[in-house]
């Protein structure tokens, strides 16, 4: 981890992916208060955070039927608060896929580099180990830790 100093909001939060606090859903691990100043959820660790933000973009894939990167980032970090299509671009260059190539999210492999590249683009950098988000990606899709 970073200097607290040198922490961005996600990496304090523990909250990576920047998900926006939302009473309805009983996200594991949130801390207390749940959300900061700006509405973002703030998480007990980082695998929590993790975790969620690797549950959330699976939940987009799974069941609202967003198969592609660029489905599931337009509803993910919408135009009124990002440039999603430099987001999209981003994302497909770090995954090595088209824009509207479908995506299988229910691999753990895939999962984790999208997570990855939320993390970097929501923070600039990546800073956890690899382990540690295939941990986080392991338990959002309820699949036994990785060795």
């Amino acid at each position: 981890m970073t200097e607290a100093s040198d922490a961005r909001r996600g990496e304090r939060n523990h909250n990576p992916c920047n998900l926006r606090y939302d009473p309805g859903i009983r996200w594991q691990g949130l801390d207390h208060p749940p959300a900061d100043d700006h509405g973002l959820c703030r998480f007990v660790d980082d695998e929590h955070g993790l975790r969620a933000g690797a549950r959330d973009i699976h939940v987009k894939w799974a069941t609202h039927g967003w198969r592609t990167v660029s489905e599931i980032i337009d509803h993910y970090a919408p135009p009124n608060e990002n440039d999603t299509g430099a987001y999209i671009a981003f994302v497909c260059r770090r995954l090595g896929v088209a824009a509207d190539a479908p995506l299988d999210l229910g691999d753990p492999t895939v999962l984790g580099q999208f997570v990855t590249a939320i993390v970097t683009e929501e923070e600039g950098r990546d800073i956890y180990a690899d382990a540690l988000i295939a941990r986080a990606v392991a338990d959002a899709l309820d699949l036994p830790a990785p060795a």
